[in-house]
């Protein structure tokens, strides 16, 4: 629909602009001989402007841009003005535009017998093209005259009672989203829905399991970057002395056991993964715990699965913690960069990067978890994992060494890492581990077009049939997307947000 109205919009454009002929200036209002005449008033937040205002007709685009100029007039003495038009404003969606004192106000032209110009008018031009600028789903011609009268109402009812400065556009703004973002969204419908969840991985692999001869294991990446694995499943040195003792692991207060070699909890799969378990109920914790870390021959890069099995009758909320050394024995707290942006290892941060002297650039990516640093001691800690009776659980989370690169080139690698995560950065996990992986989003597949549901609402999807869950905030054009885990054709998804909106959704096959 966007298209063929924008296609009409442009044809419209050409002819008028065929007959243009040389423009005088603008004469006082009148009709001119025009099929149609389009009248009204512009007022400004001190009131009507008087005369001498400019005020100009334009054909609007799907998405309430202007496209052609199609008259001008002046206003009068009591800020009225008059125009005419060969344009339909029933057929060809028309705007004006006031230039008052160097400013401009816009509105909707919906009123053909006396539409007035004025703050109002020009907060609802600029809440409803928020909606319907974005590339898919609604567009101006969603809104019937009915609907825009219905806003502007609403609009000035709004700020009057709430005594906004109408010369400021922010807190216009800002207090009608919060006061009548509702009616935008029920005025809108824009469309929202659930579809299923994209796998990770969607193969298998082989799962070759071979006996680890004796420790340390020494696999060198795709870089060249080593990565020496103890039979506790941290790494020792890496490369040029990256780390001194890194990545222990820790299941409330019970450190992840060294596991011997050769021994039946200790193997290599595939060739690139080193598994160290499971060690059964680790430190009385419920949990029976495997270690799997993997070392890629393309990438650079090495990968932790901490797999928590919960075979008990009952949930297990346990923190899981991540610790070690860098092999800088820097004396300082702060980092090189973190995700936050502020150079300290602190909550927020899903990310770090770090580089001391001649030692190589040291990263970290650990989705979830909250990270630490005292000195050359990193930590991060996963708290309160819930892993459910009967179910498994993994945590995932990545190591980085860069010989050859700067703190800040590592950031900047990071940070593309963060928005989406490579699919060679889950090479070799199965299926089901896939699947057991929490603070691994796929992509979305809750989403809302724009004017879903109110701007910044607080939308949560609940997955009736799994019990998997997932929430995000819209943004302010009521737009919405966000990942729920492990959805399934068939399943009952039921979708609420702060704006009352609530829906069951069957979630269809793709």
């Amino acid at each position: 629909m966007k298209i063929l109205h924008l296609l009409l919009i442009l044809s419209l454009g050409l002819f008028l602009a065929g007959c243009e002929g040389d423009e005088g200036p603008a004469g006082p209002p009148g009709d001119g001989g025009f099929d149609y005449i389009y009248a009204g008033s512009v007022a400004d937040a001190d009131g009507a402007i008087g005369e001498g205002g400019i005020v100009l007709l334009k054909a609007l685009d799907p998405d309430g841009r202007p496209v052609v100029d199609i008259n001008t007039t002046m206003t009068d003495a009591q800020g009225a003005f008059s125009m005419g038009s060969t344009i339909d404003a029933e057929v060809v969606p028309l705007g004006l535009e006031a230039l008052v004192n160097g400013a401009s106000l816009r509105a909707f032209l919906v009123d053909t017998d006396g539409q007035s110009v004025s703050p109002y008018t020009n907060a609802v031009v600029d809440l409803v093209t928020m909606v319907v600028g974005t590339p898919e789903g609604r567009s101006l011609a969603d809104y019937p005259a009915a609907d825009i009268r219905t806003l502007v109402a609403a609009a000035e009812a709004a700020l009057n009672t709430a005594g906004t400065d109408l010369t400021d556009p922010e807190a216009i703004r800002a207090q009608l989203l919060t006061d009548i973002g509702g009616q935008l969204a029920d005025l809108s419908g824009g469309a929202f829905g659930v579809v299923p969840s994209s796998a990770i991985v969607s193969v298998d692999p082989a799962d070759v399991l071979t006996d680890v001869d004796s420790f340390y294991v020494t696999m060198t990446d795709g870089a060249g970057e080593g990565w020496d694995i103890d039979g506790d499943g941290s790494i020792d040195d890496g490369t040029s002395d990256t780390y001194d003792d890194m990545f222990y692991l820790s299941i409330g207060s019970n450190a992840f056991p060294s596991q011997n070699a050769p021994g039946a909890t200790a193997k290599i799969e595939d060739g690139r993964e080193v598994v160290l378990g499971p060690v059964v109920d680790l430190g009385g914790s419920g949990l029976d715990v495997t270690r799997k870390i993997y070392v890629p021959e393309t990438g650079s890069f090495v990968r932790f699965a901490e797999i928590l099995a919960n075979n008990t009758g009952a949930d297990i909320s346990i923190n899981v913690q991540i610790t070690g050394n860098l092999g800088s024995d820097e004396s300082t707290d702060a980092v090189g960069y973190s995700s936050n942006g502020n150079n300290e290892a602190d909550e927020g941060d899903v990310w770090l990067t770090m580089k001391w002297d001649s030692d190589p650039t040291a990263g970290f990516f650990f989705p979830g978890a909250v990270p630490s640093k005292s000195e050359d001691d990193v930590e991060y800690v996963w708290t309160d994992v819930v892993v459910p009776a009967g179910e498994t659980v993994v945590l995932f989370h990545w190591g980085f060494q860069g010989t050859a690169k700067t703190a800040a080139m590592m950031a900047d690698e990071l940070a593309l890492i963060e928005q989406h995560i490579p699919a060679e950065m889950f090479a070799g996990i199965s299926i089901a581990e896939a699947e057991a992986g929490i603070y691994i989003d796929g992509q979305d597949n809750v989403v809302g077009e724009a004017g879903a549901v109110a701007p910044l609402a607080y939308v949560i999807a609940q997955n009736m049939t799994t019990g998997t869950s997932g929430a995000e905030f819209a943004a302010e054009d009521g737009s919405f997307g966000f990942f729920l885990r492990n959805t399934r054709p068939g399943d009952s998804v039921m979708v609420t947000a702060s704006d009352d909106t609530n829906e069951n959704i069957t979630v269809a096959a793709p």
